[in-house]
């Protein structure tokens, strides 16, 4: 609450958009995530990493550089909902033919980072859902910069018939349970779920969920609120 003013906590009303509420959210998420990575390093031995933008912008007042988002080390991030429109089975096409091979009935797979960013190349994020957090091409950026650091190794765990049909934070995840403990945490894991077509119309989908590996880093980036 602005201020701090917990004795007026009970009676305060705060009246906004819906979109302008999930992003204070976001940021507090983000500043949480940095604090727990602080408090994990208290003798400040942990590196701060910028991501150029994405965007190149031909004038220097079209991006605020003072708008920075972060992926921090260990965090999750995930679309908040995939596209899932009759032009996106292309993409759910090309991504069985690619991971047939992957039971989902085992837990992580060792493969390389390349691969992962391959995939997501073709994993498209639902506009109107809002796109903050994932970027495709700054989480692409990301993970090159992570390559240069951990290595080309990541781990890949797959699943196949799930039903989720409900957007969600691009930091709340898309597993169930402790599906997290799949994949060990010493390098980037991509959990890529495939979603039944529901009664919404909406195409069968994969719906990715990408974690960045522990470690004393965090990678920032600029973006547009």
């Amino acid at each position: 609450m602005y201020g701090y003013r917990l004795d007026n906590f009970g009676v305060t009303r705060l009246f906004l958009p819906e979109s302008l509420a999930n992003r204070f959210k976001l940021i507090h998420q983000m500043e949480n995530a940095l604090r727990e990575l602080v408090l994990k390093y208290p003798d400040g031995k942990f590196e701060g990493l910028f991501i150029s933008d994405p965007l190149r912008a031909t004038r220097t007042n079209v991006l605020d550089p003072n708008s920075i988002g972060m992926y921090v080390a260990g965090s999750s991030y995930n679309p908040s909902y995939p596209l899932r429109i009759l032009s996106q089975k292309r993409n759910t096409d090309w991504l069985d033919k690619r991971l047939e091979e992957f039971s989902d009935r085992e837990g992580a797979y060792e493969i390389s980072l390349d691969f992962i960013i391959e995939l997501l190349e073709h994993c498209e994020p639902d506009p109107k859902h809002g796109i903050e957090l994932w970027n495709p091409k700054t989480i692409k950026a990301s993970l090159e910069k992570i390559k240069t650091i951990k290595g080309n190794r990541a781990y890949l765990v797959v699943r196949r018939n799930r039903d989720l049909n409900q957007a969600r934070r691009e930091t709340q995840g898309i597993l169930s349970g402790r599906e997290d403990e799949l994949a060990p945490r010493d390098a980037p894991a991509l959990f890529i779920y495939r979603q039944n077509a529901n009664q919404k119309e909406e195409i069968e989908i994969w719906w990715p969920q990408l974690r960045f590996p522990d470690g004393n880093y965090v990678l920032a980036f600029s973006f547009e609120w």
